[in-house]
């Protein structure tokens, strides 16, 4: 394609390329160049590219970083190993799945309205910065933290098969179906204030979660089956202030519940150490009696 400058539509998938040289072509808006057996791609210079498809591709890497108009990249069923779209700060839909990325690291692309990126080996997910997010798809992962907190506009949910333990999606006012069937859950938030509009909720084998918090448990129990039986629904799941059966038994008592900036705690027996969690996992405080 050298020479055609003024190019602006390039469909050239389903061929034997082995190679595409682009660099010239800068008026270059749309490219499909799917199921090719070409290993590397630069799509240096190409400022004004809007579309991107590449599927089936056997490229190990893309850098979508100097192609800042882009809005909609498809990659899906191929072979990556590293993703890079910084600087794409206009990307509104990615899909990136069946891949082998380990990392992805979104937050320059604020605009994220789809993100699709289910089977790869993510181990972690920050999609705190993204207020137009609709839907995540990110099952089939080794995802172990997702943050969702920021993504306002959060509508379709969906990260099954993770090894999450801790999710907290109560910033998420406009959920309307939600699954997370194979995780290590132990602790759920689904209390958004909006849970009348959620239609769908799967969380199921997550054998470990005695306890997910809604903001009605009568109207969760009646409308969410799709749930262990050993996990039940509660306006106060107290996750953070979890301590052992024994103490409380010993007289221990925390107050006020739900607690702002300030914990008292009040115990008939001496206190050896203290760790304080959030919602999240991440441990916030860590205290012990000196010694």
């Amino acid at each position: 394609t050298a020479g055609a400058e003024a190019l602006e539509f390039l469909e050239c998938s389903e061929n034997s390329l082995s190679a595409l040289a682009l660099t010239s072509n800068t008026s270059l808006r749309k490219l499909y160049c799917g199921m090719n057996p070409f290993t590397e791609l630069n799509l240096d210079g190409l400022v004004n590219l809007t579309e991107f498809d590449a599927v089936n591709n056997q490229l190990n890497r893309l850098d979508l970083s100097s192609n800042q108009n882009l809005e909609k990249v498809s990659c899906y069923n191929g072979k990556l190993q590293e993703l890079i779209t910084n600087g794409a700060t206009k990307l509104k839909e990615l899909r990136c799945s069946e891949n082998e990325l380990t990392s992805l690291d979104l937050i320059d692309n604020k605009a994220l309205y789809l993100l699709v990126c289910w089977g790869n080996q993510l181990t972690s997910l920050d999609l705190s910065s993204h207020p137009d997010l609709f839907t995540i798809a990110a099952g089939d992962n080794q995802l172990s933290s997702l943050i969702t907190t920021g993504a306002v506009t959060l509508n379709q949910f969906e990260c099954d098969n993770n090894k999450l333990e801790h999710l907290d999606l109560s910033t998420n006012v406009n959920l309307s179906a939600v699954s997370c069937t194979n995780n290590f859950l132990i602790r759920l938030n689904l209390q958004n204030g909006n849970n009348d509009n959620i239609n769908g909720l799967v969380n199921l084998n997550n054998p470990n979660m005695s306890c997910l918090q809604v903001d009605n448990a009568v109207y969760a129990t009646t409308n969410w089956n799709d749930v262990d039986d050993t996990t039940s629904f509660s306006e106060d799941c107290f996750y953070a202030l979890a301590v052992g059966e024994e103490v409380l038994q010993e007289g221990m008592v925390l107050y006020p519940n739900p607690a702002g900036q300030i914990l008292y705690m009040n115990s008939k027996v001496q206190i050896q150490s203290v760790e304080l969690y959030s919602m999240l996992g991440q441990r916030l405080m860590q205290w012990r009696y000196p010694e």
